[in-house]
């Protein structure tokens, strides 16, 4: 599933529409603030896996043991994204004292392309901003879990 997929639904006054996916059975997904782990028995009728939630000034506890829990994966990278995160991978492994931002420094660093695989500029090249940002937040995620290791 792809956050673009989803549509937000009118939910402020009375709609048909909201009935019609009642009786149809559609799951609908919830955006809310979990905040405030509540722990069993810290109040009385709390569930033992319990967050606070904000559904915007209102607060209320939301038990996750009653609920379906779904978080977008990463969205699926194309070939050509996937090269040069691949690329950017390769290079931070190899010369672990750059910093992530000097890593992607040198991605667009046209002094260091003649020392790039012209598969990887070429892949660049390709590139549209969205497909950059895909890329660079891969690269982030997979930073995040070198650096937990």
């Amino acid at each position: 599933m792809n956050v673009n997929e989803l549509k937000k639904l009118e939910t402020t006054g009375y709609s048909s529409k909201l009935d019609e996916i009642a009786k149809n059975d559609t799951e609908v997904f919830l955006k809310v603030k979990l905040s405030g782990r509540r722990t069993f028995g810290e109040y009385e009728f709390e569930p033992k896996n319990g967050f606070a939630v904000h559904f915007g000034n209102y607060i209320d506890v939301l038990d996750l043991d009653k609920c379906d829990v779904y978080q977008l994966d990463q969205p699926q990278l194309n070939e050509n994204q996937q090269i040069v995160l691949d690329w950017l991978k390769e290079e931070q492994t190899k010369n672990p004292e750059l910093t992530i931002f000097g890593t992607l420094a040198v991605l667009f660093d046209e002094s260091e392309n003649r020392f790039m695989n012209l598969d990887v500029i070429d892949a660049l090249n390709d590139l549209s901003n969205s497909q950059q940002a895909g890329v660079f937040q891969a690269f982030s995620q997979w930073a995040l879990e070198q650096g937990e290791e």
